[in-house]
């Protein structure tokens, strides 16, 4: 507790001189919001990370291009503090503006893509969306085997996920045609 303690300590010093400084830059500032979130959201601290992330979104919208992949770190970022709050809706929403950047910006093949098939797939879960989640963690596999060793432990937890799945879906099929 005392690293995070100090952590957010010195992250608002850096901010409060970043800010009265008269030649200080946006970015600069707008990365440190995110810094100060992620301890936030380390801490289970959501609302605070919350806060701190769309700070950061703010100041970015105005010095960055629509489509800047930067812009997609943060939105995810929200989206994970959202989940965190359990305002699943919103974390979706969230993540699929990350994911549209991200589909501009790189490849369809690139890991960042996959990551954020997994990001989706949490709320869809929470939500009871299993077909949702099933068809994220299914693109996220896809893309991990296209990058990753096939025994790497990214792929391990997405054919266990989609296992999961699979067989909720059955199940719920199942109680459907019982009743």
């Amino acid at each position: 507790m005392g690293d995070f303690k100090n952590a957010l300590e010195n992250l608002q010093k850096a901010l409060d001189m970043k800010l009265s400084a008269p030649t200080e830059n946006g970015a600069s500032i707008a990365a440190t919001y995110v810094s100060i979130g992620s301890v936030y959201s380390d801490q289970k601290q959501f609302s605070a990370a919350l806060d701190m992330y769309k700070k950061s979104l703010h100041i970015d919208s105005k010095i960055l291009l629509p489509n800047d992949p930067s812009l997609a770190i943060t939105m995810s970022n929200i989206g994970s503090a959202c989940y965190g709050l359990q305002f699943y809706d919103e974390a979706i929403d969230w993540y699929q503006k990350a994911l549209e950047i991200r589909k501009h910006a790189l490849t369809s093949t690139h890991p960042f893509i996959a990551d954020i098939y997994e990001c989706l797939t949490l709320p869809h879960y929470q939500k009871g969306h299993f077909h949702e989640a099933l068809d994220y963690w299914r693109k996220a596999k896809d893309i991990h085997l296209k990058n990753l060793p096939p025994d790497y432990r990214r792929i391990k937890r997405c054919e266990e996920w989609i296992e999961q799945l699979e067989n909720q879906i059955s199940t719920q099929q199942q109680n459907i045609t019982d009743i």
